[in-house]
C-alpha cells in the first residue's frame, strides 16, 4: 500500500552524528523551561536515538546561540526551542527561522537577515577585495622586478610559478594540523588569532614596499608565512559558520559566501589595477591590512565557540593527533553520505580545475586574443559564479542534497565541455559564464553538505580532511588533460591541445555526474530523508532512473487533495 510523506527508513544506514554543536555557552540548559512553559528540545546532537533536523518536520530543535532574532520583532530568541514562540511578541519563532514574514512571504534578506552572519559576511568580502587587490599588486611587482635587466635569476614565468607554490604548498601541508587545532581550541579566538597574524604580515609587506625592500626573497617568504596562516585559518572560519545560522540555512549561508568571494574576484583585480596604476603597489598593500578590520571587528562580537570537549585518554600528543585524523578520515570512508559528498568534491576539483588552468592558452593561441581578454573572460566566471549564488534560492527546498550534488557536477561538466568546444571568445564566453554558476553550485554544496554531516566535535578535522585531498589532488587533472591534449593534437598544436584538455575533463564529470545522478546515495541529506514515494519491503524506496535522478519525484510533496464539496481552487 502507497505511503507518502514518510521517512525513509534509518535501519539500514549508518548513524551520522548530528551537526548541531552541543555547547552550553551558547543554549539554555535543557532542564529550564524556556518562556511560555512550552518545551524545549533535549535531544542531544549525536545521539543514535535522535532523528537530526535535517529534513523539513523532523522535530522541534534548540535555536543557537548566534544572535537569532525575531523576524518581527527583532527581539532575541536565543536558546528557544523552534516549537515555541517569541517572549516578546508571541510569533512563531519556527517562522522566525524559516524567514517567514506574518504575510507568508519570505523576509528580503534571506539569510543575511542573521545580524551576526551579515556583519561577517560584509567584513569578509571587504578582506577578500583587499586580498585580490594584493595579488595584483605582488604579482605585478614580481613581474616587474624579474624583468628588468639587471636581473640575474631566474624568469619570471619561474617566479611566479614560485610564488604560487610558496602560497598554496603550505595548506597542503599544515592543513590536517589546521583542522586538528580547530577541534582542540577556541575556535573564534583561533580565527581572530588567525586575522591578526594575516594583518601583521600584510602590514609587513606594505613596510617592505614602502622602504624598498620588496625583493622576489621577501615576496616569496612573506607569501609563504600567509599560507602557513591560511592553512589554520579557513578551518576556523570554516566552524564558524554553522554557529551563526539556522541549521535549515547553512546551505543558503555557504553559497553567499562563495558570491562574496567571487564578486570580490571579479571586483578586485579591476580595482587593484586601477590603484596600481594610479599610486602604485604600496598603497594596494596598505589598503589589504585595513580590510582587514572590517572582518576582526564582526568577529570580534560573535557569539564564543568553545573548544568541543575532549574524550578522557591517556595518549601522548602525537598518538592523539594521529587518533583523531584516523577517527576524521573514518568518518570520511567508512559512511556512505560522507564518503559519496567527498568524492563527488573531489571528483569534480580535480577536473574542473584544468578549465582555469588551460584558459589562458586557449585565450591567446585559439581566439587570437591578448591578456585584456584573458581578464575578461576570468571576469566572466566569476559573475557566473556570483549569479549561481543568487539563484540557488530558486532551488526548491525540498530538492535533496543527494540529487542536487550530482545535478551540479553533470552540469558543470556540459558546461565546460561546450566551452572548450567553442572557438570563438564570444559564445565561449556564454559557456564560461555558466560553468561559473555551476563551479559554485558544486563546490558549495558538497561544502555544506559535508557541514551538516559532520559533528562539531571532528567537524575542523572532516573539513581539513576534504580540503586537504581537494586541494593536493587538482594537478592531477591538469596532468592527465594534458597528457590526453598532446597525444590527440600533437606536440605542434598548443591551442586544439588544450581544448582537448579542458574536453576530456569535461567528458569525465558528465560520466561521473551521470552516475552519481542515477545511482544516487539518499545518505547524502542525513538519515532522515523526507520521500514520498511507495513503500516497499524495507521503506519507501529510492529507485534509480536519469529522470528521477533529475526531477526528484520521489521527494515532491504531494498536493494534498481538496476536501469533499470543497469549491475549486
Amino acid at each position: 500500500m502507497g505511503s507518502r510523506g514518510t521517512y525513509a527508513s534509518a535501519a539500514n544506514r549508518v548513524q551520522i552524528p548530528g551537526p548541531d554543536p552541543p555547547e552550553p555557552a551558547d543554549t539554555m540548559d535543557a532542564s529550564t523551561p524556556s518562556p511560555g512553559d512550552s518545551p524545549r528540545s533535549t535531544d542531544r546532537p549525536g545521539d543514535p536515538a535522535t532523528v537530526p533536523t535535517a529534513a523539513p518536520g523532523s522535530g522541534p530543535r534548540s535555536v543557537p546561540g548566534a544572535g537569532l532574532a525575531c523576524i518581527r520583532c527583532r527581539a532575541l530568541i536565543d536558546g528557544f526551542s523552534s516549537a515555541d514562540a517569541c517572549p516578546k511578541c508571541s510569533y512563531p519563532i519556527e517562522r522566525s527561522l524559516a524567514g517567514l514574514l506574518p504575510d507568508g512571504r519570505r523576509h528580503r534578506w534571506g539569510v543575511l537577515r542573521h545580524r551576526h552572519f551579515r556583519n561577517v559576511w560584509i567584513g569578509s568580502f571587504g578582506a577578500s577585495l583587499g586580498g585580490w587587490m594584493e595579488h595584483v599588486g605582488v604579482r605585478w611587482m614580481m613581474t616587474r622586478i624579474t624583468t628588468r635587466p639587471e636581473w640575474d635569476g631566474p624568469d619570471a614565468t619561474v617566479m611566479i610559478a614560485q610564488l604560487t607554490t610558496a602560497a598554496l604548498l603550505p595548506s597542503l601541508l599544515l592543513g590536517m594540523v589546521g583542522g586538528l587545532v580547530a577541534d582542540r581550541v577556541n575556535r573564534k579566538t583561533m580565527l581572530i588569532y588567525s586575522r591578526v597574524l594575516m594583518m601583521l604580515i600584510a602590514v609587513a609587506l606594505a613596510a617592505a614596499s614602502w622602504t624598498g625592500h620588496a625583493t622576489p626573497a621577501a615576496l616569496l617568504v612573506l607569501s609563504a608565512l600567509q599560507g602557513v596562516v591560511i592553512a589554520f585559518d579557513i578551518p576556523a572560519y570554516q566552524v564558524l559558520i554553522p554557529r551563526l545560522v539556522p541549521r535549515d540555512e547553512l546551505t543558503l549561508a555557504v553559497h553567499l559566501n562563495g558570491v562574496q568571494f567571487n564578486l570580490a574576484r571579479v571586483i578586485g583585480p579591476a580595482l587593484g589595477g586601477a590603484v596600481l596604476a594610479w599610486t602604485g603597489a604600496t598603497w594596494l598593500f596598505v589598503i589589504n591590512a585595513l580590510s582587514f578590520l572590517g572582518v576582526l571587528l564582526p568577529m570580534a562580537f560573535t557569539p564564543d565557540s568553545p573548544a568541543p570537549p575532549r574524550r578522557p585518554g591517556g595518549r601522548g600528543v602525537i598518538r592523539q593527533a594521529w587518533a583523531d585524523v584516523a577517527e576524521a578520515m573514518s568518518f570520511v570512508f567508512h559512511n556512505r553520505g560522507p564518503r559519496a559528498v567527498f568524492l563527488a568534491l573531489v571528483i569534480f576539483a580535480i577536473f574542473a580545475t584544468p578549465l582555469m588552468q588551460f584558459l589562458p592558452v586557449i585565450v591567446s593561441q585559439v581566439y587570437g586574443k591578448n591578456e585584456t581578454i584573458f581578464g575578461v573572460m576570468l571576469g566572466v566566471m566569476g559573475a557566473g559564479a556570483v549569479v549561481g549564488g543568487l539563484v540557488v534560492r530558486r532551488v526548491p527546498r525540498w530538492y535533496p542534497m543527494h540529487h542536487f550534488i550530482p545535478l551540479s557536477v553533470l552540469l558543470g561538466g556540459v558546461s565546460i565541455g561546450l566551452f572548450a568546444a567553442m572557438d570563438r571568445a564570444v559564445p565561449a564566453a556564454v559557456f564560461l559564464f555558466l560553468s561559473g554558476v555551476f563551479w559554485l553550485w558544486a563546490f558549495s554544496a558538497t561544502t555544506a553538505a559535508m557541514q551538516l554531516l559532520v559533528d562539531d566535535a571532528m567537524r575542523g578535522r572532516v573539513l581539513a580532511v576534504c580540503n586537504t585531498m581537494a586541494l593536493g589532488l587538482m594537478p592531477v587533472g591538469t596532468v592527465l588533460g594534458g597528457w590526453a591534449g598532446r597525444l590527440v593534437a600533437g606536440e605542434g598544436d598548443t591551442g586544439g591541445a588544450a581544448q582537448i584538455a579542458v574536453g576530456s575533463s569535461a567528458a569525465v564529470l558528465v560520466v561521473a555526474g551521470l552516475f552519481m545522478i542515477v545511482r544516487r546515495t539518499p545518505e547524502v541529506d542525513g538519515p532522515a530523508v523526507i520521500v514520498h514515494a511507495e513503500e516497499g519491503p524495507t521503506g519507501p524506496r529510492h529507485e534509480s532512473g536519469l529522470l528521477r535522478g533529475l526531477t526528484a519525484s520521489e521527494h515532491r510533496p504531494a498536493k494534498t487533495p481538496p476536501r469533499p464539496g470543497a469549491p475549486p481552487g
